[in-house]
């Protein structure tokens, strides 16, 4: 097992170096100008922690809404079925969700950002992604806003007494002088200065609609706005990243040794997938779960099905690795930072936890074998 893992590692570590070298060759073969070289490496050679804007309690307020619409039906028509129930909850859940993002013409919209670091001295990134009318990439055009946030300015303690509290102001302003041009359907970055952050870890954001059209602008929850903070360069995160898909590999590599020494090949390979398929259908159904739960639903009101369902995919996945926790491709062309947390995460929880007890299974099981030939022989 420790030459394998020793051979895996070094087979890694030559892919991903030569991976890189290539990368970095064709980077500095292309003939980008110094701007577009600078976006490069401050936007995707890096490793930024992403923080994203803190949202309502979107269950309380789907259930409140729900139980609404429910009382102003016909008490005739207020028995419906429970996939009836959980349509409405759903398509509640959109409407209250497409309204955090919207931003009607003339109006302005605010997030709120907690947990950064508040003695940062190096500039942040506003990442953020905007649509015109309808939430698709196709037919976006050209719009106008402007970006504004909550600005921190200290007052006071001009003294040398260190024990007196730092006191500050907090004065919302501009990000820039006039209303910019801000292309729809694609990523758009600014660059913050990091006095927007409070002593508390706190920032606020604000965007103004100034279409000249009258057209809505909508944010997409999962597109943004985020806010990002360097933390590392690209190399350190690119080794993280590898790391993590070193483990992925090793557990695979495992459990395809575990399983094959026990029975044939053909069989075995049959077992892995299986096993692959129940990690993602699992990961699948308690997503869906825990949707419905955010919804204000409950898995009481789910069918008997959908219950069962439920139950054996939970219990599914404290044995089951879903390999979908190992993705890390996203994250490093995104320029966002692989967590240190992240990785002992997956190495405690799903190597040593539910990893190595199935490798030891395969261990002793394939001794047994070997055992019961030579007896029997």
């Amino acid at each position: 097992i420790l030459m394998k893992t020793a051979l895996l590692a070094f087979m890694i570590f030559t892919i991903a170096s030569a991976t890189f070298i290539g990368m970095r060759w064709q980077f500095n073969k292309e003939s980008f100008s110094l701007l577009d070289k600078a976006k490069i490496n401050s936007r995707v050679l890096v490793g930024r922690r992403v923080y994203l804007p803190t949202l309502p309690n979107m269950r309380d307020r789907v259930k409140r809404e729900y139980e609404n619409t429910i009382s102003a039906l016909p008490e005739n028509r207020r028995n419906i079925s429970v996939a009836k129930q959980d349509e409405i909850r759903r398509e509640i859940h959109r409407s209250r969700l497409s309204r955090i993002g919207e931003v009607k013409a003339g109006s302005a919209i605010y997030w709120q950002y907690l947990g950064l670091p508040p003695s940062l001295k190096a500039p942040l990134f506003l990442r953020y992604r905007t649509y015109i009318g309808k939430v698709l990439t196709n037919n976006q055009r050209e719009t106008t806003g402007i970006w504004g946030a909550r600005f921190i300015i200290p007052v006071g303690n001009k003294s040398k007494d260190v024990k007196s509290p730092r006191q500050e102001r907090a004065a919302f302003g501009s990000l820039s002088a006039s209303p910019e041009k801000i292309m729809c359907g694609i990523f758009n970055e600014k660059v913050l200065p990091p006095k927007v952050i409070s002593k508390k870890g706190k920032v606020v954001m604000g965007f103004s609609n100034l279409d000249r059209q009258g057209k809505t602008l909508f944010f997409q929850i999962k597109d943004g706005p985020k806010l990002l903070v360097k933390i590392t360069g690209f190399i350190e995160n690119y080794c993280r990243g590898i790391f993590i898909i070193f483990l992925k590999l090793l557990f695979l590599t495992g459990l395809s040794c575990a399983v094959s020494g026990i029975i044939s090949a053909s069989i075995a390979i049959f077992s892995v997938m299986s096993y692959l398929l129940l990690g993602f259908f699992s990961m699948f159904l308690i997503g869906a779960d825990n949707q419905l739960m955010d919804m204000g639903g409950s898995i009481p009101t789910s069918s008997i099905m959908d219950q069962i369902g439920t139950f054996v995919s939970r219990g599914l996945m404290l044995f089951l690795i879903p390999m979908k926790s190992f993705e890390v491709s996203g994250m490093l062309s995104d320029g966002e930072l692989v967590e240190l947390s992240m990785i002992v995460s997956l190495f405690f929880y799903n190597i040593l936890l539910k990893g190595v007890p199935l490798f030891l299974l395969g261990i002793w099981l394939y001794k047994r074998r070997e055992l019961g030939l030579v007896i029997k022989k």
